[in-house]
């Protein structure tokens, strides 16, 4: 068997988890880098951005960028993934202000940014003790995360229960 086959199921943050809020900042605070790395990188620039689409189903959408016009963003849905042979999607616009996220592979195999995947990261470790393999070898691509600012903050915790009685 695979290391696939060993893999836990996709592990997803709330998009109200605090560090997932500031994923977002930090995202939407370095966007002079993504736009520097997007004239260099078209082809492998991606963005998160919030979805616009009442009930659907993720609040997000990832997509590769297409062009920065002003403060829009254009860019082509990428998820969920398309079957078989199904066209390219139109590409889209969206105000500037909907970026959560971006990431940028660079020759070499690194990415830049992906500050939600960060949070993914070490919410995944804190519930599992630790990264999976395969999670690990992706975790060491991503080159501008900093663990040593989220190492500590402590796994969100559920909600109580209401105790009988009480």
């Amino acid at each position: 068997m695979g290391e696939e086959a060993h893999r836990p199921p996709p592990f997803a943050v709330a998009p109200d988890d605090p560090l997932m809020q500031k994923a977002f900042e930090r995202a939407r605070a370095s966007f002079e880098e993504l736009e520097a790395l997007f004239f260099q990188r078209p082809r492998d620039t991606y963005v998160r951005v919030a979805h616009a689409e009442p009930g659907a189903a993720e609040p997000w959408v990832w997509g590769q960028l297409v062009a920065i016009e002003g403060e829009s963003l254009r860019l082509r849905r990428t998820n969920p993934p398309m079957a078989g042979d199904a066209p390219p999607q139109e590409p889209f616009s969206v105000p500037r202000a909907a970026l959560e996220d971006w990431q940028v592979e660079l020759p070499d195999g690194n990415i830049r940014g992906g500050f939600t995947m960060e949070v993914q990261f070490l919410r995944a470790a804190q519930e599992w003790g630790g990264l999976p393999p395969w999670m690990a070898k992706q975790h060491v691509r991503y080159v501008d995360h900093g663990w040593n600012e989220a190492e500590d903050a402590p796994a969100p915790r559920p909600p109580e229960e209401p105790q009988p009685g009480a």
